[in-house]
């Protein structure tokens, strides 16, 4: 294995709004609210898979008698704007934020108060600068600690952190750095395009290679390409985002290895997601890497075989077996227990074992449930699973549970039909603080359940 583990830390740079000129990462660049304009963004590849949807479905006005609701519990959250593509959503109790893309507005942050109406308000809190650059403007993903601290990350290869205002003041304070991509350096072919988007092969759609995640607001991870990144200090200096740990030990030159996800249950155990990702065939292998006690360790991959060929075993290596694809919406169930989506259609549990492997259980999503929909995430309790799913131009998008999958429990769906008829665009992620507190956001939709 060649991959890079960074000892005493290669750190991040930052980029300048104007020049993209990079300085030490030593320290992070404050932001200054951009004005906001009219002009049409160009959206990146993938980023919105339903052609027309930003017109399709208008906002639904909440109303005085509570909002619209579907049958299941899942009502409707009115957004501040039209044409807002929901990429993302870290809940809290009584707060959510969330990260959009727009035709029309580049990215935006926005947060929901759930205290100020019946339906909640959502609010843009973006200071705008994330639009600066507009080559290639996607959203990467999102975290909080509180709801006091947001980190969310955006094109090309920044990590922003904001901190709520403390009254008189209104408007959120943001500071961003820009990670260094590690992929394929000194290639000059791979140098001239941006590795935070791959294609997802079985989403049919880009994914981001480009999140952030932590155990608390102090011990905060950041992944970009094939690197995982650290906010911390070093030597005495100011903290920075420091390079821990590189996957560089690419088989052939046109393959890829990406990070999409992390969790973990505290800081000395954190478990990150990886692909290795063949082209232009598609295929890929699942890359697991274990973080325990400061020291990084590739507990899964795998070979990816010429042409169409399922992944194969790598020695020194476990192998996750399923359907082909990459292991997304990486999270924690407990202790040494985690689940993620695996090729866009296995729900994956996985148990860490005491001598450092892992054991897995597969529960097959019955696509047919769904219309063949293809499920975009996946967040799960104890005992239930929920899934969300992108919709086809024959169908709607549906969310799906199941109840002790891995024991040979059963998926049903749960209505998200409203007043104005089903669904009728994608749906990008699932997430939840638990059964009662449960969100699903995709093209124009923020919908939020907190009935059993």
């Amino acid at each position: 294995m060649r991959a890079s583990l960074f000892v005493g830390g290669t750190t991040a740079i930052l980029a300048l709004a104007a020049a993209a000129a990079c300085t030490s990462s030593g320290e992070t660049e404050p932001t200054t609210p951009a004005e906001q304009d009219s002009g049409i963004l160009g959206s990146s590849d993938g980023a919105v898979v339903d052609v027309g949807s930003d017109t399709a479905t208008p906002p639904v006005d909440g109303g005085v008698d509570g909002g619209d609701c579907s049958d299941a519990g899942w009502c409707e959250t009115p957004l501040p704007g039209p044409g807002l593509t929901v990429k993302d959503i870290w809940p809290l109790e009584g707060r959510a934020f969330a990260v959009a893309e727009s035709a029309t507005q580049g990215v935006r942050v926005l947060e929901w108060d759930g205290a100020s109406g019946p339906t909640g308000t959502w609010s843009y809190i973006d200071d705008g600068t994330q639009n600066d650059e507009r080559a290639a403007p996607y959203a990467g993903g999102l975290w909080a600690p509180d709801a006091d601290d947001l980190y969310y990350t955006v094109a090309p290869g920044y990590v922003y952190h904001g901190t709520r205002p403390v009254p008189p003041q209104t408007a959120w304070s943001w500071s961003r750095t820009r990670l260094e991509d590690h992929s394929h350096e000194g290639d000059v072919a791979h140098a001239s395009h941006d590795h935070g988007f791959p294609t997802n092969s079985e989403m049919g759609m880009g994914y981001p290679a480009l999140g952030v995640w932590g155990t608390s607001r102090d011990n905060v991870y950041a992944w970009y390409s094939n690197t995982v990144f650290h906010w911390k200090a070093e030597a005495g200096a100011a903290p920075a985002w420091v390079a821990e740990y590189s996957a560089d030990d690419f088989d052939t030159p046109n393959e890829h290895l990406f990070f999409v996800g992390a969790a973990g249950t505290g800081p000395d155990d954190i478990w990150f997601s990886g692909v290795r990702d063949g082209s232009p065939s598609g295929r890929s292998c699942v890359i697991l890497v274990r973080k325990t006690a400061g020291s990084f360790n590739r507990v899964a991959d795998g070979v990816v075989p010429p042409g169409f060929a399922p992944c194969a075993a790598r020695d020194g290596f476990q192998k996750i077996d399923g359907a082909n694809g990459w292991l997304t919406d990486l999270h924690a169930l407990g202790p040494s227990r985690f689940v993620g989506l695996k090729g866009a259609r296995d729900v994956l549990q996985l148990t860490a074992s005491a001598d450092g492997g892992i054991a897995t259980d597969l529960s097959p999503f019955p696509s047919s449930l769904v219309s063949n929909n293809t499920p975009t995430s996946v967040w799960a309790t104890s005992n239930e699973v929920w899934l969300s799913t992108v919709k086809t131009y024959a169908t709607a998008a549906f969310v799906a549970r199941g109840v002790d999958v891995w024991n040979g429990g059963s998926y049903e769906l749960s209505t998200l039909a409203l007043r104005h008829g089903p669904i009728t665009s994608s749906l990008f992620r699932i997430r939840g603080t638990s059964s009662t507190n449960l969100w699903v956001v995709g093209v124009q939709h923020a919908l939020h359940k907190t009935t059993p």
